[in-house]
């Protein structure tokens, strides 16, 4: 009922426009009423407020710091604490300063829903590059597309895969070098391609700096998702695929909030019993 009246007074609110303004276009018709419009007109009004991190990976050692015994990651394969995921990560990063890794270049990441997935999205952003997540089950040929296509300098996979600049992931975090790197990312620099389904024709990689998420992701009062997350949360499952953004909104939401980030494991995203489970526990 209440929809209806809202889709009624709507309707009318477009009528009387037209027989207020018989020359205006259809498209600046207005179906809003006169409190509708104050309403919209609060929300632009609220105050803006500057984001103290501009960078992604920033936030999640932000959080490191903050309380590094919490329990930041619950994967298949094992369990990390904020401080040890964060050592992690460093050491990925610094393995592949060593094997030419730069600021502005992008490596992409072929693993499964384990932990080694979350260490490369971080891993990969505190070597100064842009990380490029691809689903294992993509074919071949999409794969060697998007590398191509983003001229990405590796590919991390945790077993051979035959592409011409895959790393294994396992080898470069058996190295020991776990100190911080000092690389100069900024803001306006590349966090993230992510590549669109192909739907249309060939995949499209969108580029999103780290400014855009940082700011995202950060829980002041106007960013009312993130803020009740950080507020209200402790616990967030991770069920989407990696090579889809909204991922994004569970694994770094979580990490870079102070969360403990749950993995769903292949199983567990594709079976409603097992994924009950997995709440369960």
């Amino acid at each position: 009922d209440r929809l209806a009246g809202i889709i009624s007074t709507s309707i009318a609110e477009s009528a009387k426009s037209i027989i207020r303004d018989k020359g205006t276009l259809l498209c600046k018709l207005s179906m809003l009423t006169n409190s509708d419009r104050e309403r919209l007109s609060a929300f632009a009004s609220l105050e803006k407020q500057e984001v103290e991190a501009k960078l992604y990976h920033g936030l999640f050692e932000n959080q490191a710091k903050l309380d590094p015994d919490k329990t930041a990651l619950i994967a298949c394969d094992r369990t990390y604490t904020y401080a040890e995921l964060d050592r992690e990560a460093n050491k990925l990063a610094n393995a592949l300063i060593e094997k030419g890794v730069q600021k502005g270049d992008r490596v992409a990441f072929l693993l499964p829903r384990t932990s080694r997935q979350i260490i490369a999205i971080y891993g990969i952003m505190k070597s100064g590059a842009a990380y490029i997540p691809c689903d294992p089950e993509y074919p071949d040929e999409r794969i060697r597309y998007i590398i191509e296509n983003s001229e990405a300098k590796y590919i991390l996979t945790d077993s051979q895969r035959d592409f011409e600049n895959e790393l294994n992931i396992e080898e470069l975090l058996s190295r020991d070098n776990i100190s911080k790197p000092e690389t100069d990312v900024r803001g306006e620099d590349t966090a993230y391609l992510i590549y669109t389904s192909g739907s249309t024709g060939r995949p499209k990689g969108v580029v999103i700096r780290h400014s855009g998420i940082a700011n995202y992701l950060t829980p002041l009062p106007q960013n009312c998702h993130i803020k009740a997350l950080a507020d209200d949360g402790s616990v967030y499952v991770s069920v989407t695929t990696v090579s889809f953004d909204m991922s994004l909104k569970e694994t770094a939401a979580a990490l870079c909030n102070g969360l403990t980030l749950v993995l769903a494991n292949e199983d567990e995203t594709k079976d409603p019993v097992k994924l009950c489970e997995l709440f369960k526990r």
